[in-house]
This record gives C-alpha cells, structure tokens and sequence, in this order.
C-alpha cells in the first residue's frame, strides 16, 4: 500500500454572515469532508462553480483555517495550529492558482518570484545558489534560463503557468493544490502543462488534489475522483469507474452535459434542472434534493450516509442506492 500522507477528517470551513442585527448565519463553503491522499497520488475534485473545491484546497493547505476537523499532514493534525507553527511544513504544501498572471507579482523579476520561497524557507542563502536552482527549476519546467530576467508581462499565458508551478516546486513540496491550473489556457497548451504536471509527478512522486469543472482534464489527471455539491462529497472512487459508471444523480448529470467529440452523433439534450443554491445554513437533508428527478421519500427527512460500493473503496451517498435500492445509470 502506498504511503498515506494527507488525511482529512471531517473537515467543516463555515462563513458568517451577517444577515441583521446581532443575526449570523453561516456559508458552509466545506461541511464534514473526509479522505485521504497516497504519495504520488492524484485526488481529482470536481463539481460546479461554487461547490466548494477550492475553500477545500485552500482549507487543507492551511491558507485558511479550518471550522473543525482534523488535517493529518504526515500524521500530524495541522488543523489546529497558529500562523507561526505552520511556517515548516508551508514549504510541504503549496498551491498553483488558476490565472498565472494574477498570481504572480507584475513588479518582480522571475529569478525573484521563483527564489522567495527558497530565501523564506532557508533552501539557499546565496544569491548564486538562488540563481543555480532558479535555472534548474526552468529546465524542469521546460523554460530557457533567460526567462529568470523577464517580468511576467513579458511571458504567455502558459509560459506564465510554468513560472507558477516552478515556484511552488522550489520548496520541494509533498503534497501541491492545483487549483483549476489549466482553465485560462488555450486548449493546445492546456495539453502541455497537464503533461509537465504528470511527468513532475512521475519524477517527484508529489501527490496533487486537481481542482477543475472539467470532466475530461480530471479524468486524465487523476487516480481518484470525489464529485463535490454544495460543499460536500456526493460520490468518490476510482476515475475509471466513476467516469465509466457515474451512480449519483448529481455526477450523471455533470458527465451528461459534456461534449462527445463526434460529428456523427446526435448533442444529448437534458433537462434543466436549474442552478445550486448557496449552502447557507443546509437543512439536515440531502444537498441535492431540490434538483433531483429520483427523489424518494426519505431525501425529504436526512441526509444520506456515505454508501460503500464493491471492494474499490468506492461510495456514493444517495439513498438510491440503500437496502439495495439501484436506478438506471443511462
């Protein structure tokens, strides 16, 4: 069995809100959110926008402190800690956003935006070490050492991708967020950097949680997938057999809505069933109640636990598939 390094254990990040006076109510953005993640292993996480996927990836790195829960990084509960317990193991875990322009300073240098992390974490002390290592992480990432002395401005779009994810490889990291990485990419270097992101894995044996909407960029990426609703997961296991076989309503219905590259067939029409709802204070009963066609009557009164299915370590929560209970997977 592989080496577990990250496990999340019911894991809640709620928001207040405040809606009157001296009245709060909360966003649960992430609300009692459970897995675990090998070395070298890929968790894709996909969903809607505002299901919560990225508040999780930000929560389990520590960008955000979490409403309760454990976070096991390595086998010790980070979840708890203050801001300054959490500087050694910042360089363990770090994060590539979704736009590389925005995420990179417009005013510092390459050399610079790549070698900070190195000066914070004490990775080197010499400008000529930072510069030996900035060149390294270049070559890695498939850059010209020239770069180092260019603005981002002055790069592409996945050029400046390519900065970001060598910025978060220069503190040698264990376990890296990619939030979305390739969504504000064209399509044909889109290809390029999940590629690099493979092969850095494959080199590094880093293990990823792929954040994304599409169903196909996850699919490539990841080892496993979890379906993400409302700021809880609705289905989990292996990619083949979550892709192959979607069994929650909430993942057909996302798998439903993808494109078939094939001219000969026919677009699947579905049936609108409208947008999600803020998870402002949820009541105690299945997330996606409101927009399910299966519905029974037992969605009305709870929420559905999370059903194991086979050996795999798959689960889906959705009473349908309680006492026995199936539905059709077309």
């Amino acid at each position: 069995m592989s080496e577990i390094i990250l496990e999340v254990e019911n894991l809640r990040k709620y928001f207040p809100i405040k809606t009157g006076f001296k009245q709060v109510r909360y966003l649960k953005a992430v609300d009692n959110v459970s897995f675990t993640l090998a070395r070298g292993e890929t968790l894709g996480v996909i969903g809607e926008s505002g299901s919560g996927k990225t508040t999780l990836g930000k929560t389990v790195i520590r960008l955000y402190k979490p409403t309760g829960g454990k976070i096991l990084f390595n086998g010790e509960d980070i979840a708890p800690l203050p801001r300054k317990a959490l500087k050694k193991y910042r360089k363990k875990m770090q994060i590539v956003y979704q736009d590389p322009y925005s995420s990179l300073n417009p005013r510092m240098r390459i050399r610079d935006i790549i070698g900070r992390p190195m000066k914070i974490h004490g990775l080197a002390s010499t400008r000529e070490e930072i510069t030996s290592r900035v060149k390294q992480l270049l070559e890695e990432v498939g850059l010209p050492s020239e770069v180092m002395h260019r603005f981002p401005h002055e790069l592409s779009g996945g050029q400046r991708q390519r900065i970001a994810i060598a910025r978060a490889l220069a503190t040698e990291p264990e376990l890296i967020v990619l939030d979305e990485p390739t969504s504000a990419l064209d399509v044909s270097i889109q290809a390029q950097i999940l590629n690099l992101l493979k092969e850095i894995q494959r080199k590094r044996n880093t293990a990823y949680i792929f954040i994304s909407h599409d169903i196909a960029v996850v699919s490539y990426m990841s080892d496993r997938i979890a379906v993400m609703y409302m700021g809880v997961f609705v289905e989990t296991g292996p990619t083949r057999e979550v892709i192959g076989e979607p069994m929650h309503p909430y993942t057909k219905m996302l798998i439903s809505v993808v494109p078939e590259p094939d001219p000969t067939k026919k677009i699947r029409v579905t049936e609108d069933l409208g947008e999600p709802q803020l998870p402002i204070d949820p009541p105690p009963i299945c997330r996606f109640h409101d927009r399910c066609k299966y519905k029974l009557p037992v969605c009305d009164e709870k929420a559905p636990p999370k059903i194991p299915i086979g050996e795999s370590g798959r689960t889906v929560a959705c009473w349908l598939y309680g006492k026995g209970k199936t539905v059709e997977r077309n």
